[in-house]
């Protein structure tokens, strides 16, 4: 008895393991850097194209536009960046949520289309579609 026993606990203990570590690991598919690639349907320039979202796996998100610096050089500058969270709802919908200038909280949806390779949302009354690199 003491056997059939003991063959029970270490498979329950195996089977624990097994399935601990067969976890799928792979990241969401928003996570990662999405630049920037249309507002309303007009392809951005040199400079907004380093403007981009940073999606980090710990529900964070950091926003950077870029701009034309006014020093002589014109170099493209990315801001301070905004900060906030995301959540996921359902497969490819999910929420970020930033404060606005006024202190507001503000809540967005984003949509990944084509197979995970683009980012979609919508920031005031302009569309965005954003590409990973």
């Amino acid at each position: 008895m003491k056997k059939v026993l003991l063959f029970m606990m270490l498979s329950v203990l195996t089977s624990s393991v097994l399935v601990s570590c067969s976890k799928d690991d792979k990241p969401d598919p928003i996570v990662g850097k999405w630049y920037f690639r249309t507002i309303n349907g007009i392809k951005v320039g040199d400079c907004a194209e380093k403007s981009n979202f940073n999606i980090m796996e710990n529900y964070t998100f950091e926003l950077r536009f870029s701009n034309k610096d006014t020093n002589e050089k014109g170099d493209c500058e990315l801001n301070t960046p905004f900060r906030g969270k995301w959540e996921k709802k359902k497969q490819g919908k999910y929420i970020f949520f930033i404060k606005d200038s006024e202190d507001k909280n503000r809540e967005n949806v984003l949509l990944l289309r084509n197979n995970d390779t683009e980012l979609v949302t919508h920031i005031g009354d302009r569309k965005l579609v954003c590409k990973k690199k």
